[in-house]
């Protein structure tokens, strides 16, 4: 008996001198994850002098009292992704067409289009923008414009049509960091006044203005050209983006013999326009041209939208500001309108040899569709 109560007490002790043991051993805590990197500082990777060069002196007021700043770009990528509507995601949406930054995708802020990226676009550095709309598809191709004009308006203040009401302190310049969707509301039907449709024929010298895509199919035979135009809201109310990307943003209306911003939305911005240029290739069947965001029972063209990240040159904003704009200068090709403007990419084209690109579908794994450049 007393053995095995020898034998208990010490089997007890060990037990309390290993209970001892553990408690005095150091506490190890996992390694804390590394910090999130910095975002670099906005256009802090190049010079502002570099990145612009001169230009005429002299510009000819805008014909029909506007002032315009405007460039050309070429879209540069067909992507299931859309960068503040679904951030982060992939795939999450119908395609989009891009120009602008090349260094968009679905993880893009504003704050990361400004830090890097160049455009395929006259003006390059000095806009790192980023640009969507709907893309244009027939059967299993999507069709890949020559070019996209980009176009920043502002009517002349003094005419009924401008809803500045003649007092230019409603004005403002365009805001960094604005984001937007604007056209044709997805499943809706209804065509916006806001999205035209112009087929041209530059060997008969013919042009047609539809207001529907459907109704410029039928018009649409080899050699000719399509033009996509799409124009946003220019009456804002000071907010960078509201819950749809769309109510912080409203088209004037009509008050007496003039358009005048809501009370909501009172000041004004340049009016932002898309104009989208694709020539129909031979041997294709333009009846299948749909709009990649068409549901099956609408006509084709019927959600056509656009979408709007954006990243200006301080410096560039500005200038074109107080200057294509204020002054009423038709300024074209990134051009400033103080006897300065954007230098152009390298490789931008007015020429596009590829009409029709190959784009998977949105679970495909390979969703990153690049048009050649």
């Amino acid at each position: 008996m007393i053995e095995q109560a020898l034998a208990e007490i010490a089997a007890a002790r060990g037990a309390l001198d290993r209970a001892e043991a553990l408690l005095t051993q150091p506490v190890t805590t996992p390694p804390a994850p590394p910090p999130p990197q910095p975002i670099p500082a906005p256009f802090a990777d190049f010079r502002f002098a570099d990145a612009i060069e001169k230009r005429r002196a002299e510009h000819v007021p805008g014909a029909i009292g506007e002032g315009a700043y405007r460039f050309v770009a070429n879209a540069h990528r067909f992507d299931h992704i859309d960068p503040f509507v679904f951030p982060g995601q992939r795939p999450d949406c119908h395609l989009h067409m891009f120009w602008g930054n090349l260094e968009i995708d679905e993880h893009s802020t504003i704050e990361s289009l400004m830090a890097s990226g160049r455009s395929l676009s006259e003006g390059d550095l000095v806009n790192r923008s980023g640009y969507w709309m709907s893309a244009l598809t027939i059967g299993d191709r999507a069709w890949l414009p020559d070019w996209v004009a980009n176009y920043y308006k502002l009517a002349n203040p003094a005419k009924p049509s401008s809803p500045t009401q003649g007092d230019l302190s409603r004005i403002r310049e365009m805001p960094n960091g604005l984001c937007m969707i604007f056209g044709n509301r997805l499943g809706d039907g209804t065509a916006s006044p806001h999205v035209w449709f112009t087929v041209n024929d530059p060997k008969q010298g013919l042009l047609w203005h539809k207001t529907t895509l459907a109704g410029a199919v039928p018009l649409l035979t080899a050699g000719r050209s399509l033009i996509v135009s799409v124009a946003a809201p220019q009456c804002w109310n000071g907010e960078l983006t509201s819950d749809d990307h769309r109510a912080h943003l409203a088209y004037p209306v009509q008050s007496g013999q003039r358009l005048v911003c809501p009370q909501t939305h009172p000041f004004v911005i340049p009016q932002v326009t898309y104009k989208a240029k694709f020539t129909v290739p031979p041997g294709v069947d333009m009846r299948a041209l749909r709009a990649s965001s068409d549901e099956p029972d609408q006509a084709a063209g019927a959600s056509v939208h656009a979408e709007y990240m954006g990243a200006h040159h301080p410096e560039a904003v500005k200038a074109w500001h107080e200057n294509a704009l204020l002054r009423q200068l038709d300024c074209s090709s990134a051009d400033f309108g103080n006897g300065w403007g954007g230098k152009r990419h390298p490789t931008f084209t007015f020429e596009r040899p590829e009409k029709l690109v190959p784009f998977p579908s949105r679970f495909d794994p390979s969703r990153r569709i690049w048009a050649s450049i």
